[in-house]
Parts: structure tokens; sequence; C-alpha cells
């Protein structure tokens, strides 16, 4: 490596052609707070429906196309409806009974009216309307008191058992129209789900995971981010039991990620890839440095150091973070009995 030769860094779009400067901007607080902040990984696309996130618009248009995010925003969007009608229902009085006049908004709210009623209910609403000029302390008031709050308590019962009642058939309804296969695929995703809440609760974050990232100069030494990336998340990954680590692969190429903020989320494992080489670039430096204590003072070890560093920070193509992703997803598969669990 040269004088003349520039040193590049495109997280902090810092360059020199000095190998002092370039090793003091790498460890300087600036380079390691972009780093940190990158692991903080901002995600541009949300489904708050289907607890979907993702910064790629590719996939977020392949989502909100997908079958399931359609059934789920269809529910949702009837349950809203449902809710919205019994929200605005007044007591427009469109049921009313012959007896006494009150009047109902159902007409099986009127027929359990009916049973009961003896003609008095008329009476009784007048007297109500007069509330104000009753003596409260007596005992004719006290009566007519008691005999108000009933009759409320009872419509109001009717009319939760109402609501409940369209509720549950809305349910069916919406259940009746998804066919086996979206069942199926329906009751794995939540078995997952659970098994990820309720076993994994206790898992390292993927942020965790990358500021601690065991960095092992060998791997990274071979020039070859695609195969480093691999081997030094594996290693890491190893000595975690299988609720402690932070990712998850189940088939279809469906990845769960623990988040430090927002928990256990779907995705499509960008959130692993960017979280892995930020942890690499964030602590390879302190790796060497603990190896090779006087390596400033060598030149061979001075330019292993620079070679390293220009690893670190390369990008990977699409290509090779699939290849990538295809290799971490065999130590990070789910066993298949994961969908029965919480069951």
């Amino acid at each position: 490596m040269t004088e003349n030769e520039k040193y590049e860094c495109a997280l902090c779009n810092y360059s020199t052609n000095r190998l002092s400067n370039w090793t003091r901007h790498i460890n300087s607080k600036k380079h390691k707070s972009c780093i940190d902040k990158k692991i903080i990984l901002e995600e541009k696309y949300k489904c708050e429906t289907c607890n979907f996130t993702t910064n790629r618009v590719s996939n977020w248009n392949r989502h909100i196309n997908s079958k399931r995010h359609k059934t789920k925003k269809l529910a949702e969007q009837q349950i809203s409806s449902f809710n919205k009608m019994a929200d605005d229902i007044d007591f427009a009085k469109k049921y009313t009974c012959e007896e006494c006049d009150e009047c109902f908004n159902s007409r099986t709210t009127l027929w359990r009216h009916k049973k009961a009623c003896n003609g008095k209910c008329e009476e009784l609403t007048n007297v109500t309307t007069n509330m104000d000029s009753l003596d409260l302390n007596s005992k004719e008031g006290k009566n007519l008191i008691l005999e108000v709050l009933k009759q409320q308590g009872e419509t109001i019962k009717a009319m939760a058992q109402e609501r409940t009642m369209m509720m549950d058939q809305m349910k069916s309804t919406i259940i009746g129209n998804n066919n086996n296969n979206n069942n199926y695929n329906n009751n794995n995703y939540i078995n997952i789900n659970m098994f990820l809440n309720e076993e994994c609760a206790n898992a390292m974050s993927i942020q965790n995971f990358a500021k601690t990232l065991q960095v092992t100069l060998d791997d990274l030494a071979k020039n070859n981010k695609r195969e480093a990336i691999s081997n030094i998340v594996i290693k890491n990954l190893k000595p975690l039991s299988i609720t402690e680590r932070p990712v998850h692969f189940k088939d279809k190429k469906q990845w769960y990620i623990k988040d430090e903020e927002d928990g256990w989320n779907e995705d499509n494992g960008d959130k692993l890839m960017q979280a892995a080489s930020f942890g690499i670039q964030r602590n390879w430096s302190k790796e060497f440095e603990k190896e090779y204590p006087t390596w400033k003072q060598n030149e061979k070890l001075r330019d292993l150091y620079v070679k390293l560093a220009g690893t670190s920070c390369s990008d990977v193509t699409e290509r090779e973070k699939l290849n990538i992703l295809k290799n971490l997803a065999d130590a990070c598969n789910l066993p298949k009995n994961v969908d029965k669990i919480g069951e």
C-alpha cells in the first residue's frame, strides 16, 4: 500500500491517503456512532394489520398483495365497520311496545321486554322524566329509582348479548370464506408467534447480537465477505440455544427477527444481513488490536489491517446476500414440530 493510495469510509463519507488518519478515523467516536445508528435499522414500511416491517418497496408490494394480508385486512375492515355501526346505534326507537309505548332499537330487545311488560312502563317513564321533583329519600322515590336501574340494566344486558351474537356471526362468516389451505397457514402462523412470544420472550435482540458479535480474523482475512459473514454469524449462534438466539428461519423464506423495541417480527432476512455487516464493522478492529498490539510497527500487519478494513466495509451483491441467507438458514431453522408448540 503506497502513500498515494486512498483509504475511504463510505459509511462516514471520509477519505484520506494517510494510514495514520485512517486508523484514527475508524477508531473515532464518529465512525463507531455511525455504525451504532445503522444497527438500529429504520423500517420504512410497516403493516400494523399483519405486524410486518421492511425497508424495501419490493417486499412491501409483495406483502400487500399476499393472500394473508388481504384476508386479515378484509377481516379488520368488516369488524371495524360492524363496531362503527354498533357504536352509532342510538335509540331511534324503531320498535315500540304496544302496552307501554316504550321504544327499542331491535326486535329482539322488544321481544324480551314484552315478556316482562305489564303496562306499567309508561307510568315509570313519566315518573323518571320528572325525577328531579321526587323526594329521593322517600320510600316511593327509592323504589322508583331501583326499578329504573333494574330496567336499564336489563336493556344494557340485552344489547350486549345482541352485539355478541352479531360479532360471533361475523367471525364465522370471515373464517368460512377462507379455504382449508389458508386455515392451515393462519394456524401455523399463530402457533409460530406463540412459540416466539412465549418460549423465546427472553431471546437476545438482533441489536445486542450485532454489538457483541465475536469476529474471527481468519474468516475476515479470506477477503470474501460472503463467506466471512456466514462463518462469523454461524459461530456466534452456536453457543445460543434455540430460545436464546435472535433469529429463526421457517420455510418459504420466512425469517423471524427479535428487535430491541418491537420484539419478534417477520422479515425477509435484510435485518439479519445488515446487523451482521455492521457488527463486523464495529468489532473487527478491537479483535485485530488485541491479537496484534504492535501492528503499527509492522509493515505486513499494517497492510493486513487495511485489507481487513476494506473487507469489513465492502458491500455484498444481491446474489451474495441470497447465498449468505441460504447458508444461515440451516443454522437458524426452526424444528418441524414448532407449529405444535403452544397448542
